[in-house]
């Protein structure tokens, strides 16, 4: 029982691991590319037009038309969106690399100065 204990444990964090999944055609069609991301580091995908994303909801992906994360750029707050169905549709282009954000957090406007009293 306990070696079916540690195989379900293991095979749920592997399932919880951050993989991303991206997809050469819109609505997760076409060629697809399964890969495990590391926190802010760029990978670099190929071209795709769909992906999802796994991740917590305090966590956000950058997107990016440039090959080593340059070019325009779009980011999808995993809250809100982890899943973009149509690249060319939602944003006129296709991506090719990325930047995995881990618990970043929304900033709240204060209207109190909050530039530089310790604010982040």
């Amino acid at each position: 029982m306990k070696s079916f204990s540690l195989l379900l444990t293991f095979g749920l964090s592997t399932v919880l691991a951050n993989n991303f999944e991206f997809f050469t055609q819109s609505y997760y069609q076409g060629c697809k590319k399964v890969i495990d991301v590391t926190p802010d580091r760029c990978v670099y995908i190929g071209t795709f037009d769909s992906a999802i994303f796994n991740g917590d909801a305090a966590d956000k992906v950058i997107m990016y038309t440039g090959r080593h994360c340059d070019g325009r750029s779009e980011e999808r707050d995993l809250a809100k969106s982890g899943a973009p169905g149509n690249n060319m549709l939602d944003y006129g282009t296709k991506f090719r690399s990325v930047k995995y954000v881990k618990g970043h957090h929304h900033h709240q406007e204060c209207g109190c100065g909050c530039g530089g009293d310790g604010w982040e």
